[in-house]
């Protein structure tokens, strides 16, 4: 079902684009990485770290959300 709704609303070259995309951008700071650290010190990467851990989180619960709202929806379609 998933598959359905994801396919219908992009295309296979617009998912293959955003892996790419991703990909790309993950490879730079990786590559950088040793610049970043000299760059923002040992207190900068603490505070991008506690960011990037809460930007993770508020998709997560947002994730679970979605799904709980999806799971109730079904739920009500098959009780009635």
């Amino acid at each position: 079902m998933l598959h359905e709704i994801c396919s219908a609303q992009l295309g296979w070259p617009d998912w293959l684009l955003a892996v790419l995309i991703a990909w790309f951008a993950s490879a730079v700071i990786i590559y950088f990485s040793g610049y970043f650290a000299r760059f923002l010190g040992e207190k900068g990467l603490v505070a991008v770290e506690r960011l990037m851990g809460m930007l993770l989180i508020t998709v997560e619960v947002q994730m679970l959300l979605n799904g709980i709202g999806e799971f109730i929806a079904t739920t009500k379609t098959f009780t009635n």
